[in-house]
């Protein structure tokens, strides 16, 4: 039997140590979890195909963790149904405030769109 996890995809390696309490408390609550470092500005299509996969190995929730623009969050959101969960990263000049406006402003896609 497959057993469902929380996929953690973060923008950058840097950003490591920011989620590892994350990663340490779902460990410690025996919640499996996966983490990947991929850019939405970057590397798109690798995003699209991990969380397809991931789609079809029973992840259960996302995390999107990612500074400046933050645009990971929406982008693995545009990509499933399941729960995405943005964290904005207090990185660049803005500190954070940027990627803060980007996570909470992000288009809800799990409703469906009403036709014009």
């Amino acid at each position: 039997m497959v057993r469902p996890f929380v996929a953690i995809l973060i923008g950058s390696d840097l950003d490591l140590p920011r989620i590892q309490l994350a990663v340490d408390v779902l460990k410690k609550l025996d919640v499996p979890v996966e983490v990947k470092v991929h850019s939405a500005h970057y590397t798109p299509e690798v995003i699209r195909n991990y969380v397809k996969d991931a789609d079809q190995r029973c992840a259960a929730a996302f995390i999107a963790c990612a500074g400046m623009a933050a645009h990971l969050a929406g982008v693995v959101s545009s990509l499933t149904i399941k729960p995405v969960i943005g964290v904005p990263i207090d990185t660049g000049p803005l500190d954070g405030l940027d990627a803060l406006l980007s996570t909470v402003q992000m288009p809800d896609t799990s409703r469906p769109r009403l036709s014009p």
